[in-house]
């Protein structure tokens, strides 16, 4: 699929896309519940649809019923086969929670998820008694737990600890977080839904302890998401128009919602009133200093407003962006470079200079955000954007080119 965009002003308002990281939480913990789950608001996207497999394989029965769906906890047999296409999420998730399956559970993802970090989480299985077969996908998981006790890296990613997090709701545990923890906002999150389950998680300083018990969800509702709104929002910066996206919950000021005061930051009008986000662009912008360690996914959409801003912005704690669907820290430059924008990258921060962009060709590395960054950019700049493999948005959002259509957004679909 080939999109092409052309300069245009964004005017209007659009709904925010759902959560997939609270979707795929709340799906995956309804497998380990000990009663019928209802979630609404199930995002349009691959990796959503990705976590309704893994239940499935988890012993779930999974029932669609309009917006919302019906999980069925212990109706089948758990193990099987599972392909999670591209999800990281689902994958680490989906292997800690098979190692509560005394059936051999294979999980198995698409090229991109078979380079990306696992080997320590199943190396830590192992230290719990999980029979594990593999390094890498495809792994072959059989439980049971054995152990309650583990070691595990907090600097590649944070799914790690949310995956031993979910297992130790079954089994009991404590994990001993080495080194620092990237992404904190997102084990924040494991634990919210964890304890609005009625389970609880004590964190003191890098000891996760989480005792056995049933979570129980009944009715749970998938709030809007921050980080893939934030490229809606961007569009008003770099095309000099006017955006509300809304069905987002209050922001609290840390994690992707820190982004309606950042775009504040940068000399952008930006409010929340009511579950609605308003962003009105400034004739100047200005770039800024932003540490991303605990938000790595805002750093696409900082990187789409930066070449428009007068000065250098500055992203820095971004080492983890290597391991995301695509090594961001190159794709984010490359990217960038192809739009004339002068960028320095290095081993954890990105120096970006405001610049005068051009139309570019873009070939989408596998990597939902690369391409929605590409976008706002393009909407903004002279000439013709061309992107290619445009449906890799489709991970998070398979309405996002329709929806920039909706705001005026000139959109072409080869």
């Amino acid at each position: 699929m080939i999109v092409r965009i052309s300069r245009s002003v964004a005017l209007g308002s659009v709904e925010a896309p759902r959560s997939k990281s609270w979707a795929i939480r709340l799906i995956l913990l309804s497998a380990i519940s000990d009663k019928e789950t209802i979630i609404c608001g199930i995002p349009d996207s691959d990796d959503a649809d990705a976590a309704l497999r893994m239940v499935e394989v988890l012993g779930s029965t999974v029932v669609k019923q309009g917006d919302c769906i019906r999980v069925i906890p212990n109706s089948r047999q758990c193990g099987g086969y599972v392909n999670v296409g591209g999800s990281g999420t689902v994958m680490r998730i989906g292997v800690a929670l098979a190692s509560s399956c005394r059936n051999p559970v294979v999980i198995d993802g698409d090229e991109t998820l078979r380079r990306r970090p696992i080997r320590e989480l199943l190396e830590s299985l192992r230290k719990l008694g999980v029979n594990v077969d593999g390094n890498s996908l495809p792994a072959a998981i059989n439980g049971p737990v054995k152990g309650n006790y583990v070691e595990i890296r907090g600097d590649l990613t944070s799914q790690y600890i949310s995956g031993l997090m979910m297992l130790g709701l079954v089994s009991g545990i404590t994990i001993h977080v080495i080194g620092d923890l990237v992404s904190r906002q997102y084990v924040e999150l494991t634990r919210r839904i964890i304890e609005e389950s009625g389970c609880s998680v004590g964190i003191s300083n890098n000891l996760i302890k989480v005792n056995q018990c049933t979570p129980r969800i009944s009715l749970s509702n998938v709030p809007g998401d921050y980080a893939l709104s934030g490229f809606y929002a961007a569009l008003a910066l770099t095309t000099g128009g006017s955006v509300t996206v809304t069905g987002l919950p209050r922001p609290l000021g840390y994690g992707d919602d820190s982004l309606v005061n950042l775009f504040n930051d940068v000399g952008a009008r930006s409010t929340f009133n009511n579950g609605n986000w308003s962003v009105g662009g400034r004739e100047v912008l200005k770039g800024i200093m932003v540490d991303l360690k605990d938000s790595p996914d805002l750093a696409p959409v900082i990187a789409s407003i930066a070449p428009f801003a007068v000065g250098d912005t500055v992203i820095t704690g971004v080492r983890h962006l290597a391991f995301k669907e695509s090594n961001r820290l190159v794709t984010i430059s490359e990217s960038l470079k192809a739009f004339g924008v002068n960028v320095n990258q290095g081993g954890d921060f990105l120096r970006i200079s405001g610049s005068i962009t051009h139309g570019a060709l873009i070939k989408c590395p596998s990597d939902h955000r690369i391409a929605m960054m590409s976008s706002v950019i393009g909407a903004g700049s002279d000439g013709e954007t061309i992107i290619h493999n445009a449906e890799c948005v489709n991970k998070s959002n398979r309405l996002f080119w329709r929806d920039l259509r909706r705001l005026g957004v000139k959109v072409m679909v080869d």
